[in-house]
């Protein structure tokens, strides 16, 4: 309660930004909720930019189309979340015939990862590598695009080197 009456005292003098810190700690996943609608409603409704401070990386997903990450004082990102994520497209294949499937993905330039696991070219298109592999005689079972999750993108973001409890991700929603 303490949380929602800060911020309605914030947001009484009608203010074109507001800046909360770690707003869903201490929420319980209903008041979670209700704080990101509410932040985005006042993005949506009253063109108010909210510059979000948090660790929760999936409340900031939700929330904030801009980012930026800062690693011991120093921003080390700023962007939308898009432009995270590596540049190699990826793909979880269930083939029956990874000694063939190899070489046919080996031709487009792409490489196989553990778990079957397959990385392309940007801009190579995984139906054109699916219609390869059966052309080649592999009988293709499954294709499932793997994305990055929040902690590896953040992680890689930042490199290993963080001392504990000097990070963390701030998100903007609006202009």
């Amino acid at each position: 309660m303490r949380q929602r009456l800060a911020l309605a005292q914030a947001l009484l003098p009608r203010p074109d930004l507001v800046l909360l810190d770690e707003p869903a700690e201490g929420l319980d996943p209903e008041g979670i909720r209700e704080m990101r609608e509410l932040i985005l409603r006042l993005n949506r409704e009253r063109g108010m930019t909210v510059v979000l401070s948090s660790h929760l990386l999936s409340e900031v997903k939700q929330t904030c189309d801009r980012i930026a990450i800062l690693n011991r004082g120093r921003l080390v990102f700023r962007g939308h979340w898009d432009e995270l994520t590596t540049g190699q497209p990826r793909y979880r294949l269930d083939v029956d015939d990874w000694t063939r499937a190899a070489e046919v993905i080996a031709r487009v330039g792409g490489g196989i990862e553990a778990e079957q696991v397959v990385t392309l070219p940007p801009g190579t298109d995984v139906a054109d590598v699916v219609a390869g592999l059966v052309a080649a005689g592999v009988r293709v079972r499954a294709v499932e695009p793997v994305r990055q999750n929040l902690e590896e993108i953040y992680l890689r973001t930042v490199g290993s080197s963080r001392a504990p409890g000097t990070t963390g991700t701030t998100g903007t929603t609006g202009d």
